[in-house]
């Protein structure tokens, strides 16, 4: 019996040295994961820059444009597909850790604390396993004050 109780503790310890290396390959995957997607959120700016910088008077610039659009679709759908997916907000509304206020300005005509202007928009990820959303990247906006 002494035997056993041995083995078993030995079996044990093994278990839990297993599932902290899990934990922390885990961990490490996230890390990875998340700066990808960092980076294409970055190349996803690049290319709206680009979008937006586009004179759209000749055949040439047409095309190129369709090809961002294109490109930009496709990566985020590559988003998408892992979870992760851009900040809305409802009628100027927002939730606390999902934005970035970088200035008030004065506007009669919407009520104080709603989002005038996204200056960049922000992203958020759903964690299959923890079914929580948590923040990639906060927008940054300006709010009425």
């Amino acid at each position: 019996i002494a035997d056993i109780e041995l083995k078993i503790h030995c079996l044990q310890k093994s278990n839990v040295a297993m599932r902290e290396a899990i934990r922390s390959k885990e961990h490490a995957m996230k890390q990875t994961l998340h700066g990808c997607m960092l980076r294409i959120i970055e190349i996803l700016d690049m290319l709206d820059s680009l979008y937006g910088n586009t004179n759209l008077d000749d055949k040439s610039s047409q095309h190129n444009s369709i090809i961002l659009r294109k490109v930009s679709k496709r990566l985020k759908a590559c988003l998408e597909y892992y979870g992760v997916s851009q900040i809305t907000f409802d009628e100027g509304q927002f939730k606390v850790g999902e934005v970035r206020v970088l200035d008030k300005a004065e506007d009669s005509g919407i009520e104080s604390g709603r989002i005038i202007t996204v200056c960049r928009k922000g992203y958020k990820h759903y964690d299959k396993l923890t079914k929580v959303y948590k923040v990639i990247r906060p927008a940054d906006v300006i709010t009425a004050s």
